[in-house]
């Protein structure tokens, strides 16, 4: 699955993937301070499923801490132990393809925020944050 900002290009649901709030989904990662000059598009936070079912990420949803910095999941599977990444403005089909499409400027702030991970009923499910170093926060 692709996206870029608000295009996106579906996968097809596997049947066998739960949907909503159910399963376990988690930011694993923010990699904050990008490498290409100004714009930072190579930043990106880890999403990873780990629970034991596939899930299906139609209407989920991952802020960077600020109103209008979200980024709006397709529908995807996201099976047991996958890991994607969404960056701030690249587009890397090996890591699921997913981007904000964030090109004005770094999207993660380098003296820290925090991501916030919100399943397709708008419940918050994981939140990470960055400080100069990765500390899990529960949400």
């Amino acid at each position: 699955s692709q996206t870029t900002g608000e295009e996106s290009v579906a996968t097809v649901p596997d049947t066998e993937a739960i949907s909503g709030s159910s399963g376990k989904v988690e930011i694993t990662y923010i990699f904050y301070d990008g490498e290409e000059p100004d714009v930072e598009g190579d930043e990106y936070a880890v999403i990873k499923n780990t629970g034991s079912l596939s899930v299906n990420l139609a209407g989920w949803r991952l802020n960077a801490d600020d109103e209008g910095q979200d980024f709006r999941f397709p529908a995807f599977n996201l099976a047991p132990g996958q890991e994607c990444r969404v960056y701030t403005n690249c587009n890397d089909p090996g890591t699921c393809g997913f981007s904000f499409g964030y090109g004005k400027s770094a999207l993660w702030a380098n003296k820290g925020e925090c991501g916030h991970l919100f399943d397709a009923n708008g419940v918050e499910v994981s939140t990470l944050a960055t400080y100069h170093f990765m500390d899990r926060v529960e949400a």
